[in-house]
């Protein structure tokens, strides 16, 4: 990462960026710190403790109590600061508590005495000894430096209710506190805990309590722009005003969560999907034991509440709706949800779009998401909570086409180093879930095809398998998806791979509306492929591309081209179909011109049926049209197959006639075609001299009214 955020650890943070980016904390920061300057040396002075949910910034808030007391003089020369690791996992009595002040103590003083204590007691099993030891001389480091020691500890719940087990210990880390002026402690606490809340407990009514809360919208975009100035993103910073709604949807996605905020800044500032995707697994798996007992102090019918709503990702949240997923009486579930909203797990707030209802949700965006996520194994692979942020990020369609084109000609490019490559195709496949079937499809498809060029057959499967319920019934889209698949089981020629793009980007045209373009990419692209001997890709592409037009001079081209495969393949039925097809509409438009071609065309269908007869029929036709019009190369095109006919039935005299016509007018026109066919057909019958074997031919016709018999070959 560029510029490194640590969303779990503080170190990863500079305190630079920390102090730099901060919004909504600055207010307590500072109370925090009067408080201490009044309070430094005092005994049994106050003692804080901060609570709010996960990711709501209580180790952010420590980092910046520790930097303020490391940089400001005034608190420098009071305080010495013991930053305890936030899960504390060592930490099982108040003896180890004080020896983890004592190695920290060895570790940034310069005096020797606390590391050989340290090193004297550590292994020591004997609390009491250890008590003795450490606690008279806390007392003398505090009157010989003047200073106390600021205690920094993190999720005292834990520390209280899981590990310190013994109810002695607590009151003696209590009588500590109070009895001394040695230390201060300020504390962090996702919740508020009976060790706290119970009058019969050594710290009830003990700490000065704050909570920690979410951000407004108003601080969310205040913090995301502060990170990009810190980040000298001025690219950003110049279209912020565009990114306001943006960012603004995201807030209402995190409820202004600062660490789900950060998460989706790396997404926006540097593209890495991959980093946001791992910390927000790594965070989903860090809180799963702390949610799940939180869980389990619910009731059943209060845990299948905030389970059923967590799972309503797409549709409102109402007391309807709820308890129609429920399958309870509404009357229960608005009881229900009114205990839940009093006990804190739940907020409530006017349906826009209904004024008689009220939409609810779950008051911790994290526990929403921990619970969604865990109910729903289809989830684990795509997250839906990325989804949603791609879906929110990039709202219209040219977004998110630009950004496809952007990464999918990055991944054509120069090879990226492999975790950038894998973060591009990841990106992609976010992509491939916005938008309507149409568009979705489109994605997959040409996420699928990028995957197999890179070697990734198994990702490709996946995405190919997804396209099925979703993919139109189309020829030509479902050749290419057959034909992906035959590839990602290595069953077929990898050249074909070539004209997968070009199929793809015919079809996003199409797709797009601009019907003129799309044909005019089909007629192209069918050209390509009838080279390629493509035909029968160049069929459906072809029909296909016929279902986009309703002009007349259109459909008959694309029938003739359609017609002309077909023959290639050997339809016969078929291409004489789609040519009387194109007849009938040449009829109706009046186009003369094509209705010549067709009928020339026809005749060849009909040539390669043996029906000479019938073919020499529809060229006469086409020679009368030629001649009405006066299609010069039509004629000579007609005249040559009617050449042609005579031959295959051994009417040489005839053949020539029309050869020699054909002859007269491409010499006179200048029809560089029509001469080049003319040489290689009398190379073709052993003619002697080529063009001057047609002149002396057309001499002797005109002479003698015969035709000369062809040497034997």
């Amino acid at each position: 990462m560029t510029h490194p955020i640590g969303l779990f650890r503080a170190h990863i943070t500079s305190p630079e960026r920390l102090v730099n980016t901060t919004v909504g904390r600055t207010e307590m920061l500072e109370d925090l710190l009067e408080k201490l300057r009044s309070n430094a040396g005092k005994k049994g002075g106050q003692h804080f403790l901060f609570i709010g949910p996960r990711g709501i910034g209580k180790t952010h808030f420590l980092s910046l109590v520790e930097n303020a007391v490391l940089t400001q003089p005034e608190l420098k020369e009071r305080y010495t600061v013991v930053r305890f690791a936030e899960e504390n996992n060592r930490i099982l009595c108040f003896a180890d508590i004080l020896l983890e002040v004592v190695r920290s103590l060895a570790e940034s003083e310069t005096d020797e005495p606390w590391r050989k204590m340290y090193d004297e007691l550590s292994t020591v099993q004997d609390d009491q000894r250890i008590l003795d030891a450490v606690i008279p001389r806390l007392r003398r480091y505090r009157q010989e430096s003047g200073r106390t020691i600021l205690l920094l500890m993190e999720n005292l719940d834990a520390l209280f209710g899981q590990q310190i087990k013994n109810e002695q210990d607590i009151h003696r880390f209590r009588t500590f506190l109070m009895d001394s002026p040695c230390a201060t402690l300020v504390a962090t606490s996702p919740v508020f805990f009976s060790d706290i809340n119970n009058v019969q407990k050594p710290f009830f009514e003990f700490f000065d309590i704050q909570v920690l809360e979410d951000l407004s919208e108003t601080l969310t975009l205040e913090l995301v722009k502060n990170n990009l100035q810190h980040d000298q993103r001025q690219d950003l910073l110049d279209q912020f005003e565009a990114l306001v709604p943006k960012i603004a949807a995201l807030h209402t996605m995190t409820g202004g969560n600062p660490r789900l905020i950060m998460m989706l800044y790396e997404l926006i500032a540097f593209d890495n999907i991959l980093e946001v995707k791992t910390q927000f697994e790594k965070l989903l798996d860090k809180i799963t034991p702390f949610y799940q007992d939180r869980m389990k102090e619910l009731a059943p019918q209060e845990r299948a509440l905030l389970e059923t709503m967590a799972l309503m990702r797409t549709e409102p949240r109402t007391p309807a709706a709820i308890a129609a997923r429920m399958r309870k009486p509404p009357q229960q579930i608005s009881s229900l949800l009114k205990r839940m909203i009093q006990s804190g797990y739940l907020t409530v707030s006017e349906n826009p779009k209904d004024r008689r209802s009220r939409l609810y949700r779950i008051k911790e965006g994290f526990f929403d998401l921990w619970l969604a996520m865990s109910e729903s194994r289809a989830e684990r692979k795509r997250l839906g909570y990325l989804v949603k942020v791609f879906e929110l990020w990039y709202q219209g369609r040219p977004d998110r086409e630009r950004k496809r084109a952007e990464l999918r000609q990055a991944l054509a490019g120069e090879q990226p180093a492999l975790e950038v490559r894998e973060n591009q195709f990841s990106y992609l496949d976010y992509l491939s879930e916005v938008g309507d079937c149409d568009e979705r499809c489109q994605a997959k498809l040409e996420l699928s095809v990028d995957l197999l060029k890179a070697g990734q057959a198994l990702k490709a499967k996946d995405l190919l398998k997804e396209l099925k319920p979703l993919a139109p019934q189309q020829g030509i889209f479902t050749w290419i998806t057959d034909k992906a698949w035959q590839w990602a089981e290595g069953a077929t020629d990898l050249d074909i791979s070539q004209w997968f793009e070009g199929l793809i980007d015919y079809w996003k045209v199409q797709r797009s509306g601009d019907l003129e373009k799309a044909v005019e990419a089909a007629h192209r692209l069918g050209l390509d492929l009838s080279e390629q001997g493509l035909h029968e890709i160049r069929i459906e592409l072809l029909r296909d591309a016929l279902n986009c037009v309703s002009s007349g001079q259109d459909r008959i081209s694309l029938l003739l081209q359609i017609a002309k495969s077909q023959k290639m393949m050997g339809q016969l039925d078929s291409a004489l179909d789609s040519l009387m097809d194109a007849l009938n509409l040449c009829l109706e438009t009046g186009d003369k011109a094509k209705e010549g071609t067709t009928l020339n065309n026809i005749s060849q269908v009909y040539k390669a049926r043996g029906n000479y007869d019938k073919a020499l029929e529809h060229l006469k036709q086409s020679l009368a049209i030629c001649q009405q019009i006066g299609d010069r190369a039509g004629l000579c095109a007609t005249l040559f197959n009617i050449g042609h006919i005579h031959l295959q039935k051994e009417e040489m005299t005839q053949a020539m006639l029309s050869w020699m016509k054909v002859y007269r007018m491409a010499k006179e026109m200048n029809l560089a075609q029509a001469l080049d066919a003319l040489n290689t057909l009398a190379e073709a019958l052993n003619l002697p001299g080529g063009m001057e074997g047609w002149e002396k031919i057309a001499k002797e016709i005109e002479t003698t009214s015969s035709a000369p018999k062809p040497p034997p070959s």
